[in-house]
Formats: structure tokens, C-alpha cells, sequence
């Protein structure tokens, strides 16, 4: 049951509950927005750390390579050292090892509800939506 509520949020939700994931494990989170785009990609810093998120194709079955190659060249424009990239669908085969050479880690659907734990109940999906600005 759970699944299909964090599988049905939308995009501005699931990167909520990603900034707080990552805030609990000791990031600091800032929202990084796109003027031609509604999505967002999240950068986390913690000590030498700078990861670059990105919340893609969220409803989509599979994700492909190309996403994976583009989260990449991102990640060098933010000198990002490393990136991590969530869909509530999987990964092709071809794109989890472009991401296993570029230092991306790859969270499909049940990864993503692993890594949210204890925030996945239905006042972490219903409740009300916190700034990311961290």
C-alpha cells in the first residue's frame, strides 16, 4: 500500500521527502531550480562532499542511459563529486553502468522507500510541503 502512495506523489513531493532523507543523514540540501524547467536538482553538501540529486522521470517504467549522461555533465558544472539520480521505475541496464563509471548512484522505487524509512507514512505524504532551502 505504501508503494503506490509514494509512487503516486508528485514531482515537488517526492524531492521533499529526498531533502529531508538527506538532511536526516547529515547533508545540508539546497534547491537548485531551472528557469526553463519546473523540475529542480538538489545539492547536497556535507564536509568535502558536493552530490548533485536529481528526481527523474518519476512515473516512468525505465530509465535510460541518457538521463544518467546528463545528470553527469551537470554534476561538472556544480563540481559536484558525485551524483545520485531517483525514479519510482528502474534503471536499463546500459544506464547503470554509465553511472557506475561516473560515480552516480542510481535509487529506484524500493531503494528510494529504503532510504526514506521511517518518513514514509501518511503524515510524511499528506503532510504539508516544507521549503528545501537549507
Amino acid at each position: 500500500m505504501r508503494e503506490r502512495k509514494i509512487e503516486g506523489l508528485p514531482m515537488q513531493e517526492v524531492e521533499r521527502l529526498a531533502a529531508g532523507a538527506y538532511r536526516a543523514l547529515g547533508y545540508a540540501v539546497r534547491a537548485l531550480r531551472h528557469a526553463d524547467s519546473e523540475e529542480g536538482d538538489l545539492l547536497l553538501t556535507r564536509e568535502e562532499q558536493r552530490v548533485l540529486l536529481q528526481c527523474k522521470y518519476w512515473k516512468t517504467r525505465k530509465v535510460g542511459e541518457m538521463p544518467v549522461r546528463e545528470l553527469y555533465g551537470v554534476m561538472a558544472a556544480y563540481s559536484a563529486t558525485g551524483g545520485v539520480m531517483i525514479s519510482a521505475g528502474t534503471f536499463t541496464l546500459e544506464a547503470s553502468r554509465f553511472a557506475g563509471l561516473g560515480g552516480i548512484e542510481l535509487l529506484d522505487g524500493g531503494k528510494f522507500r529504503q532510504l526514506l524509512g521511517s518518513q514514509v507514512d501518511d503524515a510524511a505524504i499528506s503532510g504539508p510541503a516544507r521549503s528545501m532551502a537549507g
